[in-house]
């Protein structure tokens, strides 16, 4: 292996992808302000 291989574990993998997936819902928080944004609440991304 060449010095730009890095190994990520299967645990810092699913740490790094829940960590996108709450600021991806931190994120969609913003547009629920109305009832539309609001109703799209269910459609959204869950952890």
């Amino acid at each position: 292996m060449g010095d730009n291989c890095q190994i990520f574990s299967i645990v810092q993998i699913d740490l790094k992808c829940k960590k996108n997936a709450e600021r991806f819902i931190k994120n969609f928080a913003k547009f629920t302000g109305n009832d539309l944004g609001k109703s799209l609440v269910e459609a959204g991304p869950k952890l």
